[in-house]
């Protein structure tokens, strides 16, 4: 199984702007971060195959580009950083487990509007699962 701590050291390795990675909930957030938390409805493969006959692991991944308060950059990011995945979604290790693919669950980054604890700073999100080996 891949962790959200893995997710987050993979993502690091993309060389995307982002000043900070979180996962879960912090009380301050600063601009251009990445928040990274579980996928609550994930698609559940387990009901599909019998555990003894599934060979892979699906993790859902929900991304929070936490941009600034300027649009154009925010939106920007995010298409960056979806670019990333998009590019980076087949065949490679996170944290000596062999990902088989990324499947991104939206065709761009989804407007989420703006951060009203912060003063309009403005967010996207994306959402994607991970196929990987079961260990």
């Amino acid at each position: 199984m891949v962790y959200l701590t893995d997710v987050r050291e993979w993502v690091k390795t993309l060389a995307l702007p982002f000043q900070g990675y979180w996962i879960g909930r912090l009380s301050t957030k600063k601009d251009n971060t990445l928040g990274i938390y579980p996928l609550g409805n994930s698609h559940n493969y387990r009901d599909y195959f019998a555990d003894s006959s599934r060979s892979y692991d699906v993790t859902g991944v929900n991304f929070l580009i936490h941009g600034n308060n300027n649009k154009d950059e925010t939106e920007r990011l995010a298409w960056a950083f979806f670019d990333a995945l998009e590019a980076n979604r087949s065949a490679f290790m996170m944290n000596h487990k062999q990902v088989y693919f990324i499947r991104l669950l939206f065709d761009a980054p989804m407007d989420v509007g703006s951060d009203g604890e912060q003063g309009g700073i403005y967010e996207y999100t994306m959402q994607i699962e991970i196929f990987s080996e079961r260990i």
